[in-house]
């Protein structure tokens, strides 16, 4: 069985007793097509990047599972035809990286002389130079504000 990672999108209008039964809907899918959930982490009340179905906040689940590729098939047909859903993604899950996004987040309070976790190794980047102003070639003999104007043709007086 191959490791897979979903997050799917609820409106976020809806009931908590129905975003839990949708959960349990999504849940005994994968386990019925011979899946098994290693995670399940409810990320709540969430306001959109952008209006989406007239929706401006939505409720975000991350469900972690093992599955075989048909499972995946039927489930992303469920979410396809499924009218609950604003937006789903399933994906293989990465090796070596936290299990859900919202674990890689320091928890509150965390600081780096705790050491829980080393310092960022410094930058070996070469900073980039400021581009130099371009100059502008003035004469010689007109160094001065008023000497530059001086050679432009005074305006008519207004009558």
């Amino acid at each position: 069985m191959v490791h897979y990672e979903t997050v799917f999108v609820l409106p976020g209008d809806l009931q908590p007793q129905k975003v839990d039964e949708y959960v349990d809907k999504v849940k005994s899918l994968i386990e019925k097509n011979g899946g098994e959930i290693t995670l399940s982490d409810k990320w709540g009340r969430r306001r959109l990047a952008y209006p989406i179905e007239r929706q401006r906040e939505g409720f975000y689940t991350f469900l972690q599972f093992k599955a075989p590729p048909t499972a995946v098939a039927e489930l992303t047909q469920f979410f396809r035809v499924s009218e609950e859903v604003i937006r789903q993604v399933v994906t293989k899950a990465l090796k070596g990286k936290p299990a859900s996004p919202m674990m890689s987040v320091p928890p509150a309070g965390f600081h780096a002389a705790d050491g829980a976790r080393p310092a960022p190794a410094a930058s070996t980047a070469v900073p980039i130079a400021a581009p130099a102003a371009p100059t502008a070639a003035v004469p010689a003999d007109s160094a001065t504000p008023e000497a530059s104007h001086a050679s432009a043709p005074a305006p008519a007086p207004a009558q």
